[in-house]
């Protein structure tokens, strides 16, 4: 009878285990997705300040090249913005 309450002990101490390790997992994929939501977030914001860098260039200073780079660069960020809705 006790060979049998050790067994039983073992199976639960083993769930208890497994349990444990899943919550683990779990907590290390949640951990995770929020560290690349906010990585994505900075990465957004990052691009937003040059969006917003070049959107603000002074192109009378510029040679015409400068120019059709930066208005072509400003056109791309035109494009996304109403693309995505933002």
């Amino acid at each position: 009878m006790e060979n049998l309450w050790c067994k039983r002990e073992k199976a639960d101490e083993l769930k208890e285990l497994k349990k444990k390790e899943r919550n683990d997992e779990r907590l290390a994929v949640e951990s995770r997705r929020i560290e690349m939501k906010q990585e994505q977030e900075e990465l957004e914001l990052k691009r937003r300040m040059d969006d917003e860098k070049i959107m603000n260039m002074d192109l009378s200073a510029m040679s015409e090249l400068q120019k059709k780079i930066y208005i072509g660069l400003q056109e791309e960020i035109i494009a996304r913005r109403y693309s995505s809705g933002t």
